[in-house]
C-alpha cells in the first residue's frame, strides 16, 4: 500500500477482515460508536500500530480523528510540536480547534517537547470528555483518549 501519509505506511487488514460481511458486522455493532460520517482509526487505541482489526480499531468523528494528524513534512527534524529559532532555543505550539496555541520558549528541545506532550494530552482528554458527555463517542473511544499518551517519536 503507497501513501503519502506516514501513519498508513506499511498498514494491512487483519485475516477475518478481508471478508466483508465480518467487518461490517463489528463495523455497524453500536458497541463501535458507529455514526453516519465516523472514521476508521487503527492507532489510537494501540499506539504506531500498522495493523487494521477488532481489537486495534475504533470509530471516532473526523475531528477526533484530526487531533492526531501527523504533518512530518512541515515539522522538520525536531519532536512533535517544537520548533527551533534563530536564536537556537525551542518552542512549543499546539493546534487547538484550528487555531495555533503559543506554549513558550525553551533552552532545550526535550523541554519544550514536555510542554507540548503535557498540553496535547489535556487538550485530547478535554474533547474526550466533551464528546462522551453527550453521546458523541463510545466508551471504548473514550477510555482509549483518556489513556492516549504522545511519544517523542510522533
Amino acid at each position: 500500500y503507497k501513501s503519502e501519509n506516514e501513519t498508513c505506511k506499511d498498514a494491512y487488514v487483519c485475516e477475518d477482515w478481508l471478508r466483508y460481511s465480518i467487518f461490517r458486522i463489528w463495523f455497524e455493532d453500536p458497541i463501535n460508536g458507529y455514526k453516519e460520517g465516523y472514521e476508521l482509526d487503527k492507532d489510537i487505541r494501540v499506539h504506531g500500530n500498522k495493523m487494521y482489526s477488532p481489537d486495534t480499531c475504533l470509530i471516532i468523528p473526523r475531528f477526533i480523528n484530526t487531533l492526531f494528524t501527523k504533518s512530518n513534512k512541515m515539522r522538520g527534524d525536531t519532536m512533535i510540536g517544537v520548533s527551533k529559532t534563530k536564536q537556537g532555543n525551542f518552542t512549543a505550539r499546539l493546534a487547538e480547534g484550528g487555531k495555533q496555541v503559543y506554549l513558550g520558549r525553551f533552552n532545550t528541545e526535550i523541554e519544550a517537547f514536555q510542554a507540548y506532550k503535557k498540553e496535547k494530552e489535556s487538550y485530547i482528554k478535554k474533547v474526550a470528555e466533551d464528546y462522551f458527555s453527550k453521546g458523541l463517542i463510545a466508551e471504548l473511544v473514550y477510555q482509549s483518549l483518556l489513556a492516549y499518551e504522545v511519544w517523542e517519536t510522533d
